[in-house]
Order: structure tokens, then sequence, then C-alpha cells
């Protein structure tokens, strides 16, 4: 190996033995005892969604330091305070745009100046 590169070479035998062991050329994940177990992730999680919360209350429920929770909620992506707006039409929607386009209609008729 010369300069700032290794040996394409190896470095693909590398590539491939790493695919071949894991089916990924990701970096092994680190070995030891787990963090959380999945039962008490599934726990927290599943009882964040139904009482979003503060996390704070939700992990005292669960008995799990505050600092640990966020270790959890971070892989799920979970936002328990995050406001989603939903798009949709309401019932009486139809009847709004309806009294809207009524009221803009004689309002054009009326006044000329209007529209334009």
């Amino acid at each position: 190996p010369t300069g700032r590169y290794l040996d394409e070479r190896v470095n693909f035998s590398r590539i491939d033995l790493k695919f071949r062991e894991n089916g990924s050329v990701k970096d092994k994940s680190e070995i030891g005892r787990p963090l959380f177990q999945d039962r008490t992730q599934d726990d927290l999680v599943f009882s964040s969604v139904e009482n979003p919360s503060n996390l704070v209350s939700v992990s005292r429920q669960h008995d799990i330091a505050k600092s640990s929770d966020s270790k959890i909620f971070k892989p799920f992506k979970h936002h328990p305070y995050k406001i989603l707006f939903t798009h949709g039409l309401l019932d009486d929607d139809f009847d709004r745009r309806i009294d809207i386009y009524d009221t803009l209609l004689i309002e054009c008729n009326q006044n000329s100046n209007f529209c334009s």
C-alpha cells in the first residue's frame, strides 16, 4: 500500500467478507449485554403512544431512569409532543364551501370591481 489509500483488492476482500458474514456491509453492532430488554422497550413505547404525556412520567411508571428513556425512544423516532396536522374534510365542510361560493357570487354580481 502506497500513499493514502490501501490496495483496492484488500479493501474489496474485507467488504466481501463482511457482506458474506453479516448480509450487509455495515459494521457489526457492539457485542455485549443489551441496554434494555425488548419487553421494557415495547411497554414504554406503547404506553407513551396510548398516553402521550411527559416522557419522564411515562418512564417513572415503568421504573426507568430519566436518562434511559430518551435512549429507548431514539431508535423509534418517537416524539410524543410533536403535533401532527391531518388534512381531511369534516361533515359540514361541503355546506361551508357552498355558502362561501354563494356569498362570493352575490358580491361579484353586486360589485363589478370585487372580482378584479
